[in-house]
């Protein structure tokens, strides 16, 4: 077929296309990623109470392929497989923090950074500027960025090679998860983050 998603095969049927095969290879390859990871997010989880999640880069957006929900009355609306946008997501600012601005602002350009609440940073200066302060800190912040009443905390988790494939968050309602109690939760992220990274190869 044209889009490639099936073809025909010799016996006038039809067999799996290239994209689809490429998409089944993309599931397996988050599948084992997620595995690996799986011991690190539950101590994390058990640790702090909140519902945890990684998400890996796909393009101009992340895909979640774990989360652990925590001990809370509350249940955080995301699920494995959902995509989120990368300007206004923990998880996706810790990614983006790890490249150049000029990539940045090229994914900015290409995706125009939508806002989702009156609180998501829309411009491409401002977005740098909320980056480089991940960066120093090595841990990023959504304040009620991507969805009211929530507030996340992410570290990015690299590969064998050190280049930055997905991140670790931490997410809760604002009400449960201020911005102090955040500063102090970062450095348990930051250690998941390293050994969810060590888990997949990368050198301490």
């Amino acid at each position: 077929m044209a889009l490639d998603w099936a073809r025909e095969d010799e016996d006038r049927g039809y067999a799996l296309g290239s994209r689809l095969l490429a998409l089944a290879g993309r599931a397996s390859d988050d599948s084992d990623i997620a595995r690996s990871a799986r011991p690190a997010l539950r101590t994390l989880c058990e640790r702090t109470g909140y519902t945890v999640h990684f998400a890996v880069r796909h393009g101009d957006e992340a895909v979640y392929v774990d989360k652990l929900d925590g001990r809370r009355a509350y249940r955080m609306r995301s699920r494995v497989g959902l995509s989120l946008p990368l300007h206004c997501t923990a998880i996706g600012k810790a990614i983006l923090a790890t490249l150049p601005d000029e990539e940045v602002r090229l994914i900015a350009g290409r995706t125009g950074l939508p806002r989702r609440t009156q609180h998501t940073l829309t411009g491409a200066d401002t977005l740098l500027a909320n980056l480089a302060a991940a960066r120093a800190r090595g841990w990023a912040l959504d304040d009620e960025e991507n969805e009211l009443h929530t507030r996340c905390l992410a570290a990015v988790v690299v590969d064998h090679r050190g280049l930055p494939i997905g991140a670790i968050s931490l997410s809760a309602l604002v009400f449960d998860m201020d911005r102090e109690r955040a500063r102090r939760l970062a450095p348990l992220v930051i250690h998941t983050a390293r050994e969810v990274s060590a888990a997949l190869g990368a050198r301490p």
